[in-house]
């Protein structure tokens, strides 16, 4: 893993941490205050509806005080009798007085009426005529009114199947006695049956989220009322605190307590606010991933930069400069890197000046020991011996050798293409007479090329290369083929030398065009004229543009291509340096 890599890693790592735990706090702030905004909402609502009910409770229960009031009318009737004594007339003007009183009025709750005299003689007047089994007389209330001498007093709710059939329907009594002002003396009992229908009005409007519930209970915790009708009169269920919000209010005008609870989940609503949370932390770790690719980044670019230098320096190129845009540590040691290149370059030079003048001069006293008379007078005896002999193929191949050996002994830097061409066919004709398989050799030149002065010994490796490694390994007669054209139109000199050899597979010729890619870049480990020495000769005479080609095909053969500019003439004032046309001798003698 490279420095950027773990730097970039860090950096996410540090700021996903970071994210996921600001991330989950928050959710759990935000849960924390959403639930306690619901419970002040809950409590605020529940205050309300309490107050709603306390107003309708406390109307229902002063209207039981309305005999009180209007006591010509049955305080009158019932004063000294009792309710079998009356007459027909004081009957009926009795009743009519409790349904204009009760029943028209209050037709929507008020289901019946019960009226009891100190004898527990008893009047029930039903709403639209249609009775039900009940008996108030005989519930706690009922004596609990008898004890309160005058104060109203409510039942529990109580489950009263209708006689016409109908469904069950759960009511509540309000009971009081009502007395003689002055004597404070008790002439009967008040009986009114309630339904829920506007306590279902009231509390049927309030919806807080889905599953939500309203509950009045009394002291015992039983069920008064219920929206889920299925509770009523039964034990007020404990719920969940970790799952439900409870909100309670006591009511002032009964001793009941309204229970109002919502679930947790339909008011937070966990999942919408877990995906809002979820999605800004993935846009958070986006953000964070790509800033944290772009400061590791700008941080290790530099470091990049210098890396990719020392690279390029260990393969050779001493011409470096790193270029600091900072002054940091790493500034200073792009400075130390550039001082150690320009010692290490300054070094080498010193060397490789050193190492040039050795090789000047163990060739210098070699070249003197060996007097090029004598070899050349030698070759001439040879020749001569051979044609006395009548041994035309020595003769041939000794004046080969001959213009062979005068072209080196010349020592010439630049000569014309024709030079060079005619020092390729009196190799290719020595190689000929060494080969089991001669091969077929075809130069073709341009006329206008011939007198365009090139390298010494910058075609005959090119075909050394064809005969060594292309035609040498197989057992049959090839063909070397040397063109020499121009191209006008890109103004540039094609040198083209193929082969129909062995070849090379895929990977040697990957190896071999890398080799030549890099040739200015190796060091050159020995004294050969190579491939890698011919093409390191053309990029440094006439630009890194041009230089060599190579092709080649697994048992059909090479192609070499060397392209030098048409109009570009180097420098030749060296020893040697090509003027004109110049040919070999024949004459070997000085």
């Amino acid at each position: 893993m490279t420095f950027k890599q773990k730097l970039n890693l860090s950096y996410t790592l540090i700021i996903t941490i970071l994210i996921i735990i600001i991330s989950y706090g928050h959710y759990l702030l935000h849960l924390s205050n959403t639930k306690h905004n619901m419970e002040l909402t809950m409590d605020e609502l529940s205050n309300q509806i309490a107050i709603n009910l306390d107003v309708y409770l406390s109307e229902l229960i002063s209207s039981t005080m309305q005999p009180l009031y209007d006591r010509d009318q049955m305080e009158r009737l019932i004063t000294g009798k009792h309710l079998h004594d009356l007459d027909l007339s004081e009957t009926v003007q009795m009743e009519n007085y409790i349904r204009n009183t009760y029943l028209y009025p209050n037709a929507e709750d008020i289901t019946a009426v019960h009226f009891f005299d100190n004898q527990m003689g008893s009047l029930s007047l039903y709403q639209k005529g249609q009775p039900y089994p009940y008996t108030p007389e005989s519930t706690k209330a009922f004596l609990e009114a008898l004890r309160l001498q005058g104060k109203s007093t409510i039942s529990d709710t109580n489950m009263i199947q209708p006689s016409n059939g109908g469904g069950v329907i759960p009511l509540f009594s309000v009971f009081r006695q009502l007395n003689i002002f002055e004597l404070n003396q008790p002439y009967g009992v008040l009986v009114l049956d309630v339904n829920f229908s506007k306590i279902d009005d009231l509390l049927h409007r309030v919806q807080i989220g889905n599953g939500s519930s309203l509950t009045i209970v009394n002291e015992q915790n039983q069920v008064i009322y219920a929206t889920d009708k299925k509770q009523i009169t039964l034990p007020s269920p404990s719920l969940d605190s970790s799952e439900w919000l409870r909100a309670e209010a006591n009511l002032k005008s009964v001793p009941w307590k309204l229970q109002l609870d919502v679930p947790l989940n339909s008011v937070l609503n966990r999942k919408e606010m877990l995906l809002t949370t979820l999605l800004i932390m993935t846009a958070s770790l986006m953000a964070a991933i790509l800033f944290s690719g772009w400061f590791s980044r700008k941080v290790t670019l530099p470091i990049e930069q210098l890396r990719r230098l020392m690279r390029r320096a260990e393969s050779g190129e001493f011409n470096l400069r790193f270029h600091a845009t900072s002054k940091d540590e790493i500034s200073h040691l792009g400075n130390s890197f550039n001082q150690m290149l320009t010692r290490i370059k300054e070094l080498i030079d010193r060397t490789y000046v050193a190492e040039i003048r050795q090789r000047d001069a163990q060739f210098s006293a070699l070249q003197s020991q060996i007097n090029p008379h004598f070899l050349f007078n030698t070759l001439e005896t040879i020749r001569m011996m051979a044609e006395t002999e009548g041994n035309p193929q020595t003769v041939k191949m000794t004046t080969s050798l001959g213009k062979l050996l005068k072209v080196h002994f010349q020592q010439r830097s630049w000569i014309t293409i024709q030079q060079e061409l005619e020092y390729v066919e009196h190799y290719l004709y020595l190689q000929s007479a060494r080969l089991s398989y001669p091969p077929k050799v075809e130069i073709e030149c341009d006329e206008s090329l011939k007198s365009i002065p090139i390298h010494a010994l910058m075609i005959q490796p090119l075909v050394e290369n064809s005969i060594l490694h292309g035609l040498r390994p197989i057992s049959r007669s090839g063909f070397v083929r040397v063109q020499v054209n121009k191209n006008e139109l890109n103004s540039f000199i094609e040198i083209k030398v193929t082969d129909d050899g062995a070849g090379m597979t895929v990977e040697q010729l990957h190896l071999v065009r890398n080799r030549i890619q890099m040739a200015l870049n190796e060091q050159p480990q020995d004294v050969s004229i190579g491939l890698l020495n011919v093409q390191r000769r053309i990029k440094l005479s006439y630009g890194t543009q041009y230089g060599l080609e190579i092709d080649s095909t697994q048992g059909k053969g090479t192609s070499v291509v060397c392209q030098i500019p048409l109009h570009q003439i180097p420098d030749r004032n060296k020893i040697g340096g090509a003027s004109e046309h110049e040919y070999i001798s024949d004459d070997y003698s000085r």
